[in-house]
């Protein structure tokens, strides 16, 4: 599985999304490797856990995505961002 670092993350999403901003959280969510306020018409929260998930938390932090793959994960999560009415399963 490809590694995607804090940066690539952050320029994939402010590069297909309009309006957002990407913030770098990960002191608030200290188990995880890495977190990302995600601020923008919604709120979401983009994590990395211990074993290389990635969770899509909304501004409730409820979780919206989880998945393994970053390219297909951040592909979702482009979007449910930019379709909150629908549903993304994968």
């Amino acid at each position: 599985m490809k590694t995607v670092t804090a940066k690539e993350i952050e320029d994939y999403l402010t590069n297909r999304l309009g309006g957002i901003s990407v913030i770098d959280i990960h002191i608030e969510f200290p188990n995880d490797l890495q977190a990302f306020h995600i601020e923008g018409e919604n709120d979401y929260y983009l994590l990395q856990d211990a074993q290389k998930m990635y969770h899509l938390l909304d501004g409730k932090r409820e979780e919206k995505l989880v998945g393994e793959d970053p390219e297909k994960f951040l592909a979702h999560v482009i979007q449910l961002i930019t379709n909150e009415d629908t549903t993304v399963t994968y």
